[in-house]
């Protein structure tokens, strides 16, 4: 379930975590890109469950469509730690490079339902171009910003929400 540094990147392994009505493997990608922000900004975050527990006031429709991307922002603001939102392409790509960390949630295709996904992701920056992204399917990787702006392009709706240490 976690990498070396102790970060978690298989939501698959989440499953034993219920979240709703659901269990963390099938919905559990926001409060997992929550504990890895808190686990990049903070050197003992809580542990998995305790995340999950937090963020069951944010959940959508029971866990069925996971977690509201405000009861984030508001739980990582309570934390004390500076968050910043947008739903503009381009202004995500420059907060993505500027935060400590990120949490991107992108939403789509509309094509047919069950092609339907919304997912969370983290990523930091590391370097000047690069961004490491967990929990988006495989092992955790790096890769630049364009790269990944062009992969997600499909998606119909993109939110980020940089987060940067306490002040």
């Amino acid at each position: 379930m976690f990498t070396r540094d102790g970060y978690i990147n298989q939501q698959t392994l989440t499953a034993r975590i219920p979240y709703g009505r659901m269990n963390s493997a099938e919905n559990g990608c926001g409060w997992i890109a929550a504990f890895n922000v808190l686990r990049r900004l903070e050197a003992n975050p809580p542990a998995p469950e305790w995340f999950a527990n937090s963020l069951l006031g944010g959940i959508v429709l029971w866990g069925y469509l996971g977690t509201w991307p405000f009861a984030i922002i508001k739980f990582l603001r309570r934390r004390g730690h500076e968050v910043r939102w947008s739903l503009k392409r381009s202004v995500q790509k420059r907060l993505a490079a500027e935060s400590a960390a990120s949490i991107f949630l992108y939403v789509g295709p509309f094509l047919r339902w069950r092609d339907f996904q919304l997912h969370y992701v983290m990523l930091y920056p590391e370097g000047r171009r690069k961004v490491r992204v967990l929990n988006f399917g495989g092992d955790p990787h790096f890769e630049s910003l364009d790269s990944l702006d062009t992969r997600l392009s499909g998606g119909t709706f993109t939110l980020l929400i940089a987060v940067n240490p306490k002040p």
